[in-house]
């Protein structure tokens, strides 16, 4: 394991983009891990320094756009909450949540070209495949979770799908970005072919 990681930080630290694509496709799978936000935002921020690193020799450029200011300001309002709010619990949280509002002007830096884009999105849909086999196999077979269901909005719901998510309102959202990028795919597919 520590072998890996070795090998994880070396390719990550010269090329951003890999560390990237790599969070990625961990994403769907990191809910089974214990301290999965802790590993999320680890993930996010070894991309982040090794962007910054290639910023600041000159390998690649950053660009500044109005909702990275937007996040930054809400950060660190984050931040300074969490100091004030609980004590040093809250503040842990908070660093948290800050290092994962980090992944979104990344991704708007690291995503500069088409190619990136294919390889970010294959990957997010190959990784999406056994997720939601699991997720099937899961609904039919694990027993249902009371407090994901609300009998009074929808009464014929007896069930929810979560897959590797304790949160089955995650999954779904997971569910919808992959089923509109296969469904891209595929329109452009038999564009191409025409």
């Amino acid at each position: 394991l520590t072998l890996l990681c070795a090998i994880y930080v070396f390719l990550s630290i010269s090329s951003p983009e890999f560390s990237f694509i790599i969070t990625v496709v961990l994403i769907p799978v990191l809910p089974l891990l214990p301290h999965s936000s802790i590993i999320l935002a680890s993930l996010i921020a070894i991309s982040s320094l090794s962007f910054i690193g290639k910023v600041l020799i000159g390998k690649r450029s950053f660009h500044l756009e109005q909702y990275d200011v937007i996040l930054f300001f809400f950060a660190m309002f984050i931040l300074v909450s969490g100091i004030f709010n609980k004590g040093f619990e809250s503040f842990t949280s908070s660093v948290l949540y800050g290092a994962l509002l980090l992944g979104y002007p990344l991704a708007s830096n690291l995503v500069t070209n088409r190619r990136i884009a294919e390889n970010v999105t294959n990957a997010l849909l190959v990784c999406s495949v056994p997720v939601a086999i699991f997720g099937i196999i899961v609904y039919f077979l694990a027993p249902a979770q009371p407090e994901w269901i609300d009998p009074s909005f929808a009464p014929s719901i007896t069930s929810r799908a979560y897959s590797t998510f304790a949160n089955p309102n995650v999954y779904a959202v997971l569910l919808i970005v992959t089923s509109v990028f296969s469904l891209v795919y595929a329109y452009y597919a038999t564009i191409g072919k025409n």
